[in-house]
C-alpha cells in the first residue's frame, strides 16, 4: 500500500496497517533501519531510528540511527545477532527507495521482505518481516543525482511521518491488547 505523507494525517494509514501486523505476532517487533547519514538521499532511515530512539523512546529495539549506520557492509552482521538476541523476533524494515515522480514524498508499507538499499547492497536478499519504505526520488535517477539532488526538505518530512506512525502502531496496540487482556474487546 502507499500513502503520500502531504496529506492530513497520512501517517494513521502506516500506523493502523502496523497495529494489525503487531498485535497479531506473538513477539514484539524489532526495528531495522536501514541507510547512511552521509548521503541525503539514504539518511531516512537513520533519521527514523534516530526520532525512535530519542524522541518517542520506543518501547522495542531499534537498530540503526544517525551514530551506528546499518548499510551494504554491515547488514549480514547485524540480522545475524538481531536472529541471535531476539530469536523469532519479527523484524520491520525501514529504508528509503526510489519511485516514480508522483510518488515521491509517499510511503509504502507491506507484508513481507524486502531488499535493503536497492541495487547498493549485493549479496543480501529480501530481509525482514514487514517493511516501510519512504520514496526519497525518482527512479532512473543516476548515481550522482542520487548521492546529490535528493530534497533533504522530503527526507525529512518522510522521516518525521514514519517515526510518528510507528510510534503510533506501538501505542495502539498497546491499548488493544490492555484492552483484550482487561476483556473489553472480543
Amino acid at each position: 500500500m502507499m500513502i503520500d505523507t502531504n496529506s492530513k494525517n497520512g501517517y494513521n494509514s502506516v500506523a493502523f496497517a502496523l497495529t494489525e501486523y503487531i498485535v497479531n505476532q506473538s513477539k514484539m517487533p524489532v526495528i531495522l533501519c536501514v541507510g547512511c547519514d552521509r548521503v541525503v538521499g539514504d539518511s531516512l532511515a537513520p533519521m527514523v531510528g534516530e526520532l525512535l530512539k530519542n524522541k518517542y523512546m520506543l518501547p522495542t529495539y531499534v537498530y540503526g540511527d544517525l551514530e551506528v549506520n546499518i548499510t551494504a557492509q554491515n547488514i549480514l552482521k547485524v540480522l545475524s545477532k538481531i536472529k541471535e538476541w531476539h530469536k523469532d523476533a519479527p523484524i520491520v524494515v525501514v529504508d528509503a527507495t526510489l519511485g516514480s515522480s508522483d510518488e515521491v514524498g509517499c510511503v509504502h508499507y507491506y507484508k513481507g521482505g524486502c531488499y535493503p538499499a536497492g541495487i547498493y547492497t549485493q549479496g543480501v536478499g529480501k530481509i525482514g518481516d514487514y517493511c516501510i519504505l519512504g520514496v526519497v526520488g525518482e527512479k532512473g535517477t543516476d548515481k550522482a543525482k542520487f548521492l546529490h539532488g535528493i530534497n533533504l526538505k522530503i527526507v525529512k518530512n518522510l522521516s518525521e511521518e514514519i517515526a510518528k506512525a510507528i510510534w503510533c502502531a506501538f501505542r495502539y496496540s498497546d491499548a488493544i491488547v490492555d484492552k483484550v487482556r482487561h476483556g473489553m474487546v472480543v
